[in-house]
């Protein structure tokens, strides 16, 4: 078992990570562990939050885990990830106009990473490391997207 790579990478919001040789590879990867991703961002996404949960349920957490990891695994075997950075950018924002704190914005996207991770790190024998590395960078950029679009002020309209 291959330890873990959540600081291995390292991701800003400026550009998408760029196109290599092993998008097919990293995005079936992706979606060959997406069960395991889902359930277990659904774990630390309850556990984050006590007392919370009551937002959405473990179902609807698990639903929203695999749909981020779709439109990244489509992202990845397409080369384009531009799906993904409009999502994530649109999350950002709608957090944003949600008055929704930081930590709150970044839990999900952070959650799925960290499960990516540990999914990886547990099959690391069978995982060429390089395709999880691109993984790992993904969401992490994607949540620096996010984090930018969260934080980027709304237009202020002239009053005339």
């Amino acid at each position: 078992m291959r330890a873990s790579r959540r600081h291995a990478a390292s991701a800003t919001s400026q550009r998408a990570p760029e196109p290599d040789a092993y998008p097919a590879a990293a995005a079936d990867l992706l979606l060959a562990l997406m069960p395991e991703i889902a359930s277990r961002a659904e774990m630390l996404l309850a556990d984050s939050a006590p007392g919370s949960g009551g937002a959405t349920s473990a179902r609807d957490r698990r639903i929203a885990a695999s749909s981020w990891i779709r439109v990244i695994a489509d992202g990845l075997r397409s080369g384009d990830l531009r799906a993904a950075r409009d999502r994530a950018m649109a999350h950002g924002r709608a957090m944003r106009d949600a008055a929704a704190a930081p930590g709150v914005m970044t839990g999900g996207l952070i959650a799925i990473e960290r499960a990516a991770d540990d999914a990886l790190a547990a099959h690391g024998d069978h995982v060429d490391s390089i395709v999880a590395d691109r993984i790992i960078t993904v969401f992490q950029w994607l949540a620096c997207v996010a984090m930018e679009a969260w934080a980027t002020p709304l237009p202020v309209r002239a009053s005339a």
